[in-house]
């Protein structure tokens, strides 16, 4: 069997920028925190990864200050408002990536975690 740095290696070799995806990956937390966590922060993270998909991942993360700026820093309560003209605009904003299913994802998103009834932390516990 091979060790996972012979992995951590193969890919790092394959992926010119694995270090650099590989410092941002995220770390596990706690429970506690996790709950704690308020939804901006969630969608800010999610959205995150909608953009970063199919892109190289440090334009994004060199660009993402603007999106927190542009989002008004992933506020749910304020992005449920705006109507559908606002993210449209946004195709126009050449200091963001210009994706309309991508930019249309963040309100989709920001639509769900206002809308959800049960919170995580008071999910029913599956006692199976």
């Amino acid at each position: 069997m091979l060790s996972f740095s012979h992995y951590i290696e193969q890919a790092s070799a394959q992926h010119p920028d694995f270090d650099f995806k590989l410092k941002h990956a995220m770390k596990p937390v706690s429970a506690k925190k996790l709950a704690n966590t308020p939804d901006d922060r969630w969608l800010s993270c999610l959205s995150q990864c909608v953009f970063q998909s199919g892109f190289n991942w440090k334009v994004v993360a060199n660009k993402w200050p603007r999106f927190e700026e542009v989002f008004c820093n992933f506020r749910t309560d304020v992005l449920v408002m705006w109507p559908q003209e606002q993210y449209e605009q946004f195709m126009q904003d050449d200091t963001i990536i210009r994706h309309m299913a991508k930019i249309n994802s963040v309100y989709e998103n920001a639509l769900h975690r206002t809308n959800r009834t049960v919170s995580l932390s008071k999910a029913p516990k599956n006692n199976a």
